[in-house]
């Protein structure tokens, strides 16, 4: 009787190279998804440029999206340091943030790389979020990117310097650029 010629030995078989790249193919594909982590959370930062669309849109911001992978797939959570009331934003006044954020995402944004977090830094991540609830909102001082800035440096991630008047979208780009993502 004669003997398959299917082994996995690796010794010349004709499978291994095509079997290498299946698995290959694989690692790529789980690496360039946005969790990759073991703990299932993975967080990236946005920046949006101003849009005219509607008057939800008319203005910069920036802010973080949080990955959780469920059963069912991958939830995203955005959220962003804004003015309570919207009206006061270039002079201050109470800061609030907004879990919306995600409507913001369009073709001129700018994203990072998911950034894989361990469980307990998403945990730090909601303490600051809860943090910035109650803290002051000033758009040269205190503003939506100095709450990503503050994220960010929370991970560990390098970050650009900070400017007064910087856009959320260079901000973001620099911060990708320092990082790699």
């Amino acid at each position: 009787a004669k003997r398959s010629q299917l082994s996995l030995a690796g010794n010349g078989d004709p499978i291994m190279p095509t079997l290498k790249c299946v698995l290959a193919l694989g690692l790529i594909l789980a690496s360039a998804s946005p969790i990759a982590a073991q703990s299932g959370h993975s967080v990236s930062f946005v920046g949006a440029p101003w849009t005219s669309g509607s008057s939800s849109q008319g203005f910069y911001h920036a802010f973080i999206c949080i990955a959780t992978k469920l059963t069912s797939g991958i939830k995203e959570d955005c959220y962003g340091f804004y003015p309570a009331q919207a009206a006061k934003a270039a002079i201050g006044g109470p800061g609030k943030i907004n879990g919306l954020d995600i409507r913001r995402i369009d073709a001129g944004s700018v994203a990072t790389g998911y950034i894989d977090i361990t469980v307990d830094q998403r945990r730090k991540i909601f303490a600051q979020i809860d943090e910035w609830s109650k803290k002051e909102y000033d758009l040269t001082d205190q503003n939506c990117i100095d709450f990503v800035d503050a994220i960010a440096a929370m991970l560990g991630v390098k970050r650009p310097s900070r400017i007064p008047t910087q856009k959320p979208v260079d901000y973001i780009q620099k911060l990708k650029s320092l990082n790699g993502i």
